[in-house]
C-alpha cells in the first residue's frame, strides 16, 4: 500500500497507480502527477522556454554531439536504458554503475548484447551482458543462445569480466 503525497489517497495496487522510477515509485499517484505536468507545461513562461527556436537549437546540438565518441556512448547507454525501462527489466538489485562501465568500455566494432534478450524474459543486469561483434549481434537479434547456435556464439563472444 502507498499513499499519494498530494491527494492523500491510499492505493493497494502500486504498480498501476504510481509511475516507476529507478529507485521505486514516485510519491504522487499517476492522476496527480499527470495533472501537475499538464499545469506546468501550460504556463506561459514554460511555453516560451520551449519554443521552436529552442527545439531547433537542441536538435542542432544533438546532431553534433551524437557524432562524438562520448555522444555515441551516451546514446548506447540511453538506448539500452530505454528498452529496459520500457520492458521493466532492470531489477532493483542491478548494479547500475557497473552496467554504465560495461557500456563505456565496449570495444570498437562490438556492441553490448543481452545474452538472454529482454523480449524473451532476460534482465537488464550485469550478469546478462556481454560483447558481440556488430554483425554477429545483428544476426543474433532476440534469439536465445541455443537458437542462435552455442558454438557460433562462443566463437565471437567477449565477456565484460575479461575487459574490466
Amino acid at each position: 500500500m502507498k499513499q499519494c503525497t498530494e491527494c492523500k489517497t491510499v492505493y493497494d495496487d502500486i504498480e498501476s497507480n504510481f509511475h516507476r522510477r529507478l529507485e521505486g515509485f514516485h510519491n504522487r499517484c499517476k492522476i496527480c502527477r499527470n495533472k501537475h505536468f499538464r499545469e506546468y507545461w501550460n504556463k506561459p513562461e514554460v511555453k516560451q522556454r520551449c519554443s521552436n527556436n529552442r527545439r531547433e537549437h537542441q536538435r542542432e546540438y544533438h546532431r553534433k554531439h551524437d557524432k562524438t565518441p562520448h555522444g555515441k556512448m551516451v546514446a548506447r547507454i540511453n538506448s539500452a536504458k530505454r528498452r529496459a525501462r520500457k520492458l521493466q527489466r532492470t531489477p532493483d538489485y542491478a548494479n547500475l554503475n557497473l552496467i554504465k562501465m560495461i557500456y563505456k568500455h565496449c570495444p570498437e566494432g562490438y556492441q553490448v548484447d543481452h545474452m538472454r534478450s529482454l523480449t524473451k524474459g532476460g534482465l537488464h543486469h550485469e550478469s546478462n551482458l556481454c560483447y558481440l561483434p556488430v554483425s554477429v549481434n545483428i544476426s543474433k537479434g532476440n534469439k536465445t543462445i541455443e537458437q542462435f547456435g552455442v558454438d557460433k556464439f562462443n566463437k565471437h563472444v567477449v565477456y565484460w569480466q575479461d575487459i574490466l
